[in-house]
């Protein structure tokens, strides 16, 4: 056991060491394989990585003298061991590959390496191995005394190692703190150095009374201290366990998200697959299955990424292949963009101002200050393209707002003038009048033109005409872009019926399209529970694509083409023009028609989950709880390479594995501790009843019936309640004439209630059946089960440990290495839960009671609507 806490410790001290190395390795290389979950299970262990440094790091360990203690052991050890050797090479050997690793690391002269934190691991190591060598030795120790004698050296030696551990325990209460990490280890070597002192001391050849005098003053020190250091230590334990329960749990989401986007995966290739197989007996163009949820995730992962990669083509053009076309390309682009920022600032500064003038209460402020907002417009519309010109590519660069309307008639137009009736005083006239400044005529003397005296109405007018001007500036920018850019119209138009890598074409999208809204519009118009409002917007985008797509059919007629040379580029310009208006793409982009497409999909999956299509269990808690996000989701894990994909996902998956293993081999010591102290603090033990059955367990419960009345189960049973980890870790050091009460659970039984949600999370463990000691009971409630009155309607909301843990697997672990065991039949009937199961069984009981919750919301929202549906028929 001590070799492997010695090992364990040197593969703390490795992975603290190699995570500097690797950061010196780091060649910043990235390659395919390592995608986002990839990433996300490596940035889960920098953040194990970050924990274990912590814990390295913590300032309870800083400055303890350990460093100087480490220094004179090492001596002391060597003049001790070399004269007491005993016989376990293999240990031996061990312990000194430990000490030359540690001390290689210290000699290393890396600028990097912790040498302070290192030196006091190196010290633990050094410490250990002292006990371990004396404690082995003690028994027999006086026979050697007896028939050799002690040497010289041996005695100075034991001397040495006296005093060292004399000096240890009269420090111990001031790095106690630093222990922490690993249950009861100062404790255990605390009973472990007392042992030895009194083993040597007893022997004659250490000088015996005044050390052992100090010991035991010592002692008494230590005793007198521990009750205080007690509470800090579980105090601390407390807080160490949330981090070590949340990284566990962290590790476990990580590792079942994992697994989920495999699941999804998998189902999205399944339906993409089936969608194909089922394709292939239509002889329907459109091919769309009705009334099917996959016809809107098929729309969304494979014909709108294809018209959506169009219209970027419509958007920007073919690409330059020289830098003349470069600039050329820019200069319209600064044209666009220009335009775009204009009306950007223009709607945001009518908003703005707007909104002061409405909070204003002075009637003549009110005016002076939708003045001023009409010659702020005037002022961002006149200076949109900052009074940029041409180029010698021709005119590139147009003021669309003035092509409207001339800018120093803008404030009339605002107002709600039009040229043909502008104020006569603006106007020229016949008989040779100079006409009114427009500005003057405004303010017509401070007073203002009978319009201020109704602002909301004013304020009103300008916004519907600032949006005309608006809407027909970008009818103009599109055309202007689209005249410009798109030099080859037809080519364009013809890649729209070319069939890509996702097995469709752009016009067969359309198609597919038009054909599920036209579907899911009438599956709406029937359901109980649909929202009219989403009615119209459906409609809208249906009579969008379908414009387009009767374009299209028209540059489709051979005899309309042959009728018109110029046909097909004039039919090209219409497509492209009917493009940019339907979708706005000059300013959407792309963005337009996906953004609809995607609500419209999300809809539709959320009026399958009101009405309880048919889905297996998984699919449906994946849709109930993910709303909008499953088919993101669907989305992140189909749109690209599916192997690449799978590779990434197991990549995080065998990732996350090792992380979890980690965490076990650090903490496994801790997780022991935590649930037999919670499980006795539950209940109320007091310290000395908990050690009391430590040493019955250790002289009765464990002894074999046979073996119990044997005169060597005393040594035995106290050999084990020092140095045996099972037992250590239940061992409490406290004044047994002051005993330290515990006050036990609460009303809610929070404490039993916190012990079963981690044995639940131990599942995660590579043998959760070693805990079964502590959770073979251990059920998680739900708290919809206490709640109800009927509760066996909702037990399956509850977690059970030996759901996931069967007898079979409690005696497998141990038996199964001597050949022993034999699984039953019924125990491999009843053994059905994976190695997934057992991660995942945490995540899964939050996910079901999420699911029931978002289950019982989505019940109100059905009752709802089906009242206000009931009050529309009685009206």
């Amino acid at each position: 056991m001590k070799v492997i806490k010695h090992f364990a410790t040197v593969a703390t001290v490795a992975l603290l060491a190699g995570r500097a190395i690797a950061m010196d390795f780091n060649l910043g290389y990235s390659c395919r394989t390592n995608g986002n979950w990839t990433q996300s299970a490596l940035d889960e262990t920098s953040r194990l990585i970050k924990t274990i440094e912590s814990i390295k790091d913590d300032p309870n360990c800083k400055g303890k003298g350990l460093e100087t203690f480490a220094a004179q052991l090492q001596v002391a050890e060597a003049q001790f061991n070399k004269s007491l050797e005993n016989g376990e090479d293999q240990k031996r050997e061990s312990t000194a590959a430990q000490k030359g690793y540690l001390n290689s690391l210290l000699n290393s002269g890396d600028p990097k390496m912790d040498k302070k934190a290192l030196t006091e691991l190196a010290a633990g190591v050094h410490i250990g191995s002292a006990i371990d060598n004396t404690v082995q030795v003690a028994p027999y120790l006086s026979n050697i005394i007896d028939l050799v004698g002690m040497k010289s050296n041996l005695k100075n030696a034991a001397n040495d190692v006296v005093n060292l551990i004399n000096s240890t325990m009269a420090n111990y209460p001031s790095f106690s703190q630093c222990l922490v990490a690993a249950p009861n280890q100062g404790l255990a070597m605390m009973s472990a150095m007392l042992k030895v002192s009194t083993n040597i001391l007893t022997s004659g050849y250490a000088d015996g009374s005044d050390k052992m005098g100090n010991i035991l003053a010592n002692l008494v020190s230590f005793l007198r201290e521990a009750k205080l250091a007690g509470v800090i230590k579980d105090l601390n334990q407390t807080e160490l366990w949330a981090s070590i329960t949340c990284a566990l749990e962290s590790a476990t989401q990580n590792y079942c998200s994992a697994k989920d986007n495999v699941k999804l995966l998998n189902w999205s290739i399944n339906q993409l697959q089936k969608g194909v197989e089922g394709d292939a007996k239509k002889s329907d163009t459109v091919k769309i299955r009705d009334n099917s949820l996959i016809a809107g995730y098929y729309a969304l992962i494979r014909n709108v990424p294809s018209i959506t990669n169009w219209l970027l083509k419509v958007q920007f053009g073919v690409e330059p292949k020289l830098s003349t076309e470069g600039t050329y390309k820019n200069l319209v682009w600064e044209t666009v963009l220009s335009m775009t920022k204009a009306i950007n600032n223009l709607i945001a500064t009518y908003n703005e101002m707007k909104a002061n003038i409405e909070g204003m209460e002075q009637p003549m402020t009110q005016k002076i200050a939708t003045y001023k907002l009409i010659k702020t417009l005037q002022s961002i519309m006149n200076d949109a393209l900052s009074g940029g010109g041409g180029g010698s590519y021709g005119a590139t660069k147009m003021n669309f707002f003035l092509n409207s309307m001339p800018g120093e008639l803008l404030p009339l137009y605002l107002i709600g003038y039009d040229i043909d009736n502008m104020p006569p005083e603006t106007k020229p006239n016949a008989d040779g009048k100079i006409p009114m400044n427009i500005d003057f005529w405004l303010e017509n003397g401070g007073q203002y033109r009978p319009m201020f005296n109704d602002i909301p109405k004013l304020l009103s007018t300008i916004k519907t005409r600032l949006d005309r001007l608006i809407d027909q500036s970008l009818s103009q920018t599109s055309k202007f872009f689209v005249r410009k850019l798109i030099a080859d119209k037809p080519n364009l138009v013809a890649g729209a019926f070319v069939y890509n890598s996702l097995n469709t074409s752009v016009y067969e999208s359309f198609h597919f399209v038009s054909g599920y809204l036209k579907n899911l519009l009438k599956k709406i118009e029937k359901s109980p529970y649909r929202d009219e409002q989403i009615l119209p917007v459906i409609d809208d985008t249906i009579k969008k694509v379908d414009n387009v797509i009767e374009l299209f059919d028209s540059a489709l007629n051979r005899k309309v083409v042959a009728e018109d040379n110029n046909s097909v580029q004039s039919q090209s310009e219409k497509i492209i023009n009917a493009v940019y208006e339907n979708f706005n793409v000059l300013i959407q982009r792309d963005s337009f028609f996906t953004n609809r497409m995607s609500t419209f999909v999300y809809y539709d999956y959320f009026l399958n989950i009101l009405e309880e299509e048919n889905y297996n269990d998984y699919e449906k808690q994946l849709m109930i709880i993910s709303n909008n996000e499953m088919l993101q989701r669907i989305m992140q894990v189909s749109e690209t390479e599916p192997a690449l994909n799978r590779e990434d996902f197991d990549n995080a998956l065998a990732i996350t594995i090792k992380n979890l293993n980690g965490l076990e081999n650090i903490f496994r010591d801790n997780y022991f501790d935590y649930l037999q102290s919670t499980e006795d603090d539950a209940k109320g033990l007091s310290y000395t009843q908990r050690n009391l059955r430590t040493v019955k367990r250790a002289l009765h419960t464990d002894i074999p019936s046979e073996f119990r009345g044997s005169p060597f189960v005393p040594i035995i049973a106290a050999t084990n309640v020092l140095f045996t980890y099972d037992y250590r870790y239940e061992l409490y050091w406290n004044n047994p004439f002051k005993p330290k009460y515990q006050r036990g659970d609460n009303d809610h039984n929070s404490l039993e209630r916190n012990k079963n949600r981690v044995c639940v999370q131990l599942l995660a463990t590579q043998r959760p059946e070693i805990f079964s000691e502590f959770c073979k009971d251990a059920v998680i409630t739900s708290p919809f089960y206490e709640a109800a009155e009927h509760k066996e309607k909702y037990e399956y909301l509850n977690t059970k440990f030996s759901d996931y843990v069967t007898k079979a697997d409690e005696r497998k672990w141990w038996m199964k290495a001597t050949g022993a065991w034999a699984p039953k039949k019924e125990e491999i009937k009843n053994d059905q839960k994976s190695y997934d199961d057992k991660i995942c069984a945490y995540r899964d009981y939050l996910r079901k009671n999420q699911v029931y919750w978002l289950t019982l919301q989505h019940e109100q929202i059905k009752n709802r609507k089906e009242m206000q549906l009931k009050q529309g028929r009685d009206q």
